[in-house]
């Protein structure tokens, strides 16, 4: 197995307007048993100049951190690409800025997994921390039992966490500019980019360690939804075509995983959509791809 200190591993942290929550992770990071770290902050233009002072403090602190501050907001999904083409690493993870890290051993785990099933990206369990104190598994505990290809993406898309994202890549098996692009037009890219990352890379699921989710909601309001909607129909639209015509799974398992994605669509609309304005809209898109699947009206 690879040593501790044999290979480094980049951290790409992409920050905006944050500085409590990102001291808590820069402290986290600073004691990590896995110390062969290039820790990459990019500041997207924050208004809260306390963010500027808390990075260059932890520079001062540890010459691991290498810090950026964008001269305009160059928005969310360009500074996650930042981080990612900034990394130097054979190994690369995001992390976002908000979220806890508990354990010491977090990337050390994902390390000693990753290597010891030579997989091209694994990624920890996630929690939601309820007000009570309790947690709930962020990915629906769907992953316990995945070993194939097949079972990865059933159970992504019977869960659509999208959590899966913040795990830790083999960039030897990635090509930056051709396997990491996350479309900035629709309100859920995480939704194309997932799929195709369980589709085309050998994953696996690391249970050992953990990291707190740190969920902000966003205001239900009727532009928000109408967004939801729209971007909904591009995200299904392009999986299901893909998934539809895939070699990669064989034909039984194609059907399961289209399925899979129209019953979560029905649900969404269901459940977050259940607008009057949309409704007509709503039964006429979903029955026309249920005709185009050969699924029949319903």
């Amino acid at each position: 197995m690879e040593s501790q200190f044999s290979k480094k591993i980049s951290v790409g942290i992409p920050t905006y307007n944050r500085p409590h929550s990102l001291k808590k992770k820069l402290d986290a990071l600073l004691k990590q048993t896995y110390l062969n770290l290039e820790i990459i902050v990019s500041d997207n233009c924050s208004p809260d100049k306390n963010v500027k002072k808390i990075i260059d403090e932890f520079c001062k602190k540890d010459p691991r951190i290498v810090s950026c501050f964008q001269e305009k907001n160059i928005g969310l999904v360009n500074n996650f690409h930042f981080v990612l083409n900034k990394s130097t690493g054979s190994f690369f993870m995001w992390m976002a800025d908000d979220d806890l890290i508990e354990d010491n051993d977090f990337i050390k785990k994902l390390f000693d997994s990753l290597i010891l099933h030579n997989s091209d990206f694994v990624f920890p369990e996630c929690y939601y921390l309820n007000k009570d104190g309790s947690r709930t598994s962020g990915l629906k505990n769907v992953y316990t039992s995945c070993s194939s290809k097949f079972d990865y993406l059933k159970a992504f898309t019977t869960s659509y966490s999208c959590l899966e994202f913040y795990g830790l890549y083999n960039m030897s098996a990635f090509n930056k500019e051709k396997d990491f692009i996350i479309n900035d037009v629709v309100v859920c890219p995480d939704l194309l980019y997932i799929p195709n990352l369980l589709l085309n890379h050998k994953v696996r699921f690391v249970p050992e360690t953990y990291f707190i989710y740190n969920h902000v909601s966003s205001a239900d309001t009727f532009q928000r939804n109408l967004n939801l909607f729209r971007d909904r129909q591009i995200v299904i639209k392009e999986l299901i075509a893909e998934f539809s015509a895939t070699e990669k799974l064989r034909p039984e398992e194609r059907k399961v995983i289209v399925t899979n994605i129209l019953t979560h669509y029905e649900f969404i609309l269901k459940q977050q959509l259940s607008i009057p304005k949309l409704k007509s809209v709503r039964i006429k898109f979903f029955n026309k791809i249920k005709l185009i699947m050969g699924i029949g009206k319903g």
